[in-house]
């Protein structure tokens, strides 16, 4: 997993980076069984990684190819 860097972030921004990552961390621990990375790599089944900032009230969803999120919306 990506080391998260407080450097030039306020405290809610670095929060928000660390609950993002631990999502992305979850992601790759799934992929850790084998049976279901084997699902995962026929495409019998797809996982998907969101995050819902409540403050704001705002859905972002990772997107794989660039490991960044995106608000929905």
């Amino acid at each position: 997993a990506e080391k998260v860097s407080r450097a030039g972030l306020t405290f809610a921004q670095y929060l928000e980076r660390m609950e993002q990552a631990s999502i992305v961390n979850s992601l790759d621990n799934l992929m850790t069984f084998p049976r279901l990375r084997k699902l995962i790599e026929r495409g019998a089944v797809a996982t998907h990684g969101a995050y819902f900032g409540v403050a704001m009230g705002e859905l972002s969803v990772l997107d794989k190819e660039t490991g960044a999120f995106r608000k929905v919306g």
